[in-house]
């Protein structure tokens, strides 16, 4: 979607397309917790492929009882934290059905930070066999120096902080439906928890390597963008880290819709409380994302 038809793949012809970077959303309802907005936006994919667009999203501040739903356990005392949700619909408001031969749209919740100097990406997968679960974690844009990525038997700890371009991601075989970040110097831990379906491991996901791919629908459920000066064009896009999520791809009828629910948090407390978020939330102690 960030490449034109015949462009080549590179930070010089990359672009967030018109529908999904600029023009207002329609606030249809709002409260002192809470807003939904609304848009239609057509968007035009590398193989030219014309998708006609409805997006509804209601975003929400969430209390104590939510954020323990969300997190699928209760709170440690002591916390000081904030969360909220994004509640996300995409419909296919054209007249032809989405395909997969044509290419398919997903919903993509990119949660964009600041870079952390000595923080980390602590991303949980699934522990097993590579040969029955594939590898443990897809690395972009090149190799990825070894003191930036540390993988373990059931998470990865990926360096966030801003000063070299790479990327990972988790498959649906792996991926499990939490991710995080930790800034030791804040003293700040950041949790995104989303909605994944209980067969997302036989379920089609996009493929966002930049290059013609022969197995396009065999994509990730969780990435981690650390960015950095692109190589070629000496470009630094921020610098930020990004907690990104993604739904199984949207072959959509017309008037169909797929919805994906999305929650961030932000937590600060004594070491204690913090490490027993840590275990409960990501299934990592304190001391291991260092």
């Amino acid at each position: 979607m960030w490449f034109r038809p015949g462009n080549q793949f590179t930070l010089v012809d990359f672009q967030t397309p018109a529908g999904f970077d600029s023009g207002a959303f329609e606030v249809t309802q709002s409260s002192a917790r809470a807003v939904t907005m609304t848009r239609e936006f057509e968007v035009t994919n590398h193989s030219g492929t014309r998708f006609t667009c409805a997006a509804r999203r209601t975003i929400r501040l969430l209390d104590a009882e939510s954020a323990s739903l969300g997190l699928a356990s209760p709170l440690p005392a002591g916390l000081r934290w904030v969360g909220f949700e994004s509640v996300n619909a995409l419909t296919n408001a054209g007249a032809a059905p989405w395909r997969q031969e044509t290419g398919l749209l997903c919903i993509r919740i990119l949660g964009m930070f600041n870079p952390l100097p000595c923080g980390q990406v602590i991303a949980p997968f699934v522990p097993g066999d590579d040969a029955q679960l594939g590898p443990k974690v897809h690395p972009y844009f090149g190799a990825i120096p070894p003191e930036r990525l540390r993988v373990g038997e059931d998470h990865a700890l990926f360096t966030c902080d801003g000063a070299c371009r790479t990327k990972i991601g988790i498959s649906p075989r792996r991926a499990r439906n939490v991710v995080g970040s930790w800034d030791p110097d804040a003293g700040v831990l950041t949790v995104v928890a989303f909605n994944l379906p209980g067969a997302a491991h036989r379920l089609p996901y996009v493929n966002s390597q930049w290059e013609i791919q022969q197995n396009p629908y065999d994509g990730e459920v969780v990435n981690s963008y650390n960015d950095g000066r692109d190589p070629i064009t000496g470009t630094v896009l921020g610098p930020f880290h990004e907690l990104e999520t993604s739904s199984a791809v949207a072959d959509l009828a017309p008037g169909e819709t797929i919805v994906r629910v999305h929650r961030t948090f932000h937590f600060t407390s004594s070491r204690h409380a913090l490490d027993a978020l840590f275990q409960k939330a990501l299934g990592v102690d304190l001391d291991s994302a260092r």
